[in-house]
Parts: C-alpha cells; sequence; structure tokens
C-alpha cells in the first residue's frame, strides 16, 4: 500500500499546474512545494463522507473517500514533515438549517514570512490568512487554483466566509495510536448504568469497534466517569454514535478537576455518524464526566466509540 501512496503522490506532482495563476508562485519554490503537495493529497481520493474517525491515508485511498477532516489532517502531517508549521481551522457557518452542512476546514501556514491559507478539500489556496478572509470575505475571489467538483465551490464563496460565525483552532493533530484512552491507565464509575459484556462501557473505550455499549432501559441520565492515573492533556474528543436513528440529542462533558463544563449540546443533530468536539484549547485534567440527558430513537445510549486525544 504504501508503494501505492508513493506511486499516487509522484503521479499528482507530474501534474501540470494550468489552474494556478498566481504570479507570486512561478517565483518562490517554496510555495510550490507546498502547493505541489495540497494538490497531491486532494487527488489521492474522492470527497465523501468516508470512514469513521481518523483512518490512516492509505485507509483512506483504499476506501475511496473522505471528508474535509480528513484532507486537512492528511496535508498538515506532510506540511510538517517538511517543516511547516500547519494549524488547521474548523470553520463553522451561520448559515440557515436547510445549509448545515455549510462547515469546512482548511489549513493555515507560513511560508517566508507571509500567510498562506490551503483548501485541500478543493485544491486551491489563498494568499492571506483565515482571520483577513472573515473579515474581509471578498477576497476569497482571489483564491488561486481551479474547483472541480461543483458542489463544493460554495465553500470557496465570499457568501460562505461572510457566513463565518465561530472558528476552531488545531495546532496538533494526532491518529488514534494516541489516543489517550489506550495510552494512560483510567478507572470508570457508572458501569453499572449498562449491560454486561460486550455491551458493557469498556466496548466503547477499546478502539476494535467490535461491539458498542448500551445503557440499560430506563436510567436518565446516563452518566459515567473516567479518572485517569495521572494528568493528560485533552484537545480532542471523538464520539462514533450507534447509527443515525439512535443518538444523543442533548449531552455535556464536565472536566471535574477544574470544576468546569467543557461543552454543552441541545437540540443536536447527528448528521455523518460521528462527532469531533475540538476544544479551544488544551485542558490538563485527571478526570471527565459525560451525562446524556435526551436521545432520539432509543432512550438510552447506544455508543460504538468514544476517543480522547
Amino acid at each position: 500500500m504504501n508503494k501505492i501512496i508513493a506511486i499516487l503522490f509522484l503521479a499528482c506532482s507530474l501534474v501540470f499546474i494550468s489552474g494556478f495563476e498566481s504570479k507570486s508562485i512561478k517565483s518562490n519554490s517554496n510555495l510550490l512545494k507546498l502547493v505541489e503537495l495540497n494538490l497531491q493529497i486532494h487527488n489521492s481520493f474522492d470527497y465523501g463522507v468516508g470512514l469513521p474517525g481518523y483512518p490512516t491515508l492509505a485507509q483512506t485511498i483504499e476506501y475511496g473517500n473522505g471528508h474535509c477532516g480528513l484532507y486537512v489532517t492528511y496535508l498538515a502531517e506532510e506540511f510538517k514533515k517538511k517543516g511547516y508549521k500547519a494549524v488547521v481551522w474548523d470553520l463553522h457557518s451561520g448559515l440557515s438549517s436547510s445549509e448545515q452542512f455549510l462547515n469546512h476546514s482548511v489549513i493555515e501556514t507560513v511560508i517566508d514570512d507571509k500567510i498562506y491559507t490551503f483548501d485541500p478539500t478543493l485544491g486551491i489556496y489563498y494568499e492571506n490568512s483565515v482571520s483577513e478572509l472573515i473579515t474581509n470575505a471578498s477576497i476569497s475571489k482571489n483564491a488561486v487554483g481551479t474547483i472541480k467538483n461543483e458542489k463544493l465551490k460554495m465553500y470557496a464563496t465570499p457568501y460562505f466566509w461572510d457566513n463565518v460565525k465561530k472558528t476552531q483552532i488545531q495546532t496538533t493533530l494526532n491518529y488514534a495510536k494516541d489516543n489517550i484512552i489506550t495510552k494512560v491507565p483510567y478507572t470508570v464509575r457508572g458501569k453499572d448504568n449498562f449491560y454486561s459484556s460486550p455491551n458493557d462501557l469498556e466496548a466503547s473505550l477499546n478502539l476494535t469497534g467490535a461491539e458498542y455499549t448500551a445503557s440499560k432501559e430506563g436510567i436518565l441520565p446516563v452518566e459515567f466517569t473516567i479518572t485517569f492515573s495521572k494528568e493528560v492533556n485533552v484537545n480532542r474528543l471523538y464520539f462514533e454514535w450507534f447509527d443515525l436513528n439512535n443518538y444523543p440529542t442533548e449531552f455535556s462533558i464536565y472536566d471535574n478537576k477544574n470544576s468546569k463544563l467543557i461543552s454543552t449540546y441541545k437540540g443536536y443533530v447527528n448528521e455523518v455518524g460521528y462527532e469531533n468536539i475540538w476544544l479551544n484549547s488544551s485542558i490538563k485534567t485527571n478526570s471527565l464526566t459525560f451525562k446524556f440527558s435526551k436521545f432520539k430513537g432509543q432512550q438510552r445510549l447506544l455508543l460504538r466509540n468514544l476517543h480522547l486525544y
């Protein structure tokens, strides 16, 4: 599989970049190098829902499609291999509910003291920072490159950038191998609220995905606490729900050590089968509590995977 990836990357790098008309790219070898990487990732697989979680690039190529979060994850890793800082921005638009899927992810990096924004999902880049694009959405018209997928062009328009209402920044991206739950010993309180193996609480924490956690009927809210043997830094939480018809619509996560609410959701809609919760800043704690109050479908918690990064 590594040979296949290498061949794909080589083929992509040999493609004539006819869609790029920026004057700066012709005289900037460092920019050209990252533009080529952007195209390599863009051309490696099609846009789609993709595999759940954060599969490897090889797994996504084999599967055939992936979402914008995977595009930026893989490009960020390539940038870092070349010695460039990669800042991932999750962009949440304030568009109406009929356009609720208009959330997107891009990467900022610095080349020769200038900030650029790359969009591997679309295969384009901007000679501006994300902040500049949000502040002055009209400059998004100057995006460099050609967008082939007509359905995705909206993400490069002033209409989208002008409606970005919330952003989340992630400067370090980790794959499942860095899941805190698999690296640091822990204990769980609240296991009695769930059925026994193979549907016990451990089923959603063991990374296998072979089984699922199921709480007992009639217990509301469903609550459990994970306590680690030492303090850990948490940047992201990942939930893989049972399916699109059975999931929590109201839930909260608490940092017990610092006695504060980390995140809360009310009226939550499960659009793609999982949820990544990116924290605005890393928290240092040894104990997290999860509380699920309302559900769609079965009135209990059905959870395939819970990861912490």
